[in-house]
């Protein structure tokens, strides 16, 4: 933009529209939301799904509306499914974001997530799930009717009745 008299690039988070080498630009504009520029930019870069606007300022899932810097990904756990997006969506709980970020899926059975989780969680040892999806795992029954007990290894889908001799 010209300033007093001088060419100058515009800032980051700015473009002159699409007008490049200043000729006859006087003013920068302000990158619309979900999109992001560097500086000296001639327009203005669109975020595509999975990623959100930010000046690099923010560590949560959610960036600036307006004069934005970067397109970043979201974070793992949150996802995005639309373009030019200033924020991130939490995954719901007994799923995680899909690589690209772009929606989320659901956790095998013997693992569960929480809301926003970056990973799916085996099952600890004595708890299991034998659905997909879960947001918590279920512990195994201690004792049958028979005097028996259930236990399950790590990251199990079932639990298993306890050998002769053993119990839980």
């Amino acid at each position: 933009y010209i300033n007093c008299g001088t060419c100058s690039d515009c800032p980051a988070g700015t473009s002159t529209n699409g007008v490049a080498g200043g000729t006859g630009n006087s003013s920068c504009e302000a990158c619309s939301n979900g999109y992001a520029s560097q500086a000296g930019a001639s327009d203005c870069d669109e975020c595509v799904a999975g990623t959100y606007a930010t000046d690099g300022s923010e560590d949560a899932p959610f960036g600036i509306v307006t004069k934005a810097s970067n397109c970043v990904n979201c974070p793992a756990g949150y996802y995005q499914a639309a373009a030019t997006s200033v924020y991130c969506s939490p995954c719901d709980a007994g799923t995680i974001s899909d690589s690209d970020r772009t929606g989320c899926s659901t956790c095998e059975p013997g693992t569960a997530s929480s809301t926003g989780a970056g990973s799916c969680t085996d099952c600890e040892v004595g708890y299991y799930t034998n659905s997909t999806g879960s947001a918590s795992c279920d512990k195994c029954t201690t004792t049958t009717e028979f005097g028996a007990g259930f236990s399950s290894t790590k990251g199990s889908d079932t639990c298993d009745t306890c050998a002769v001799d053993y119990f839980r």
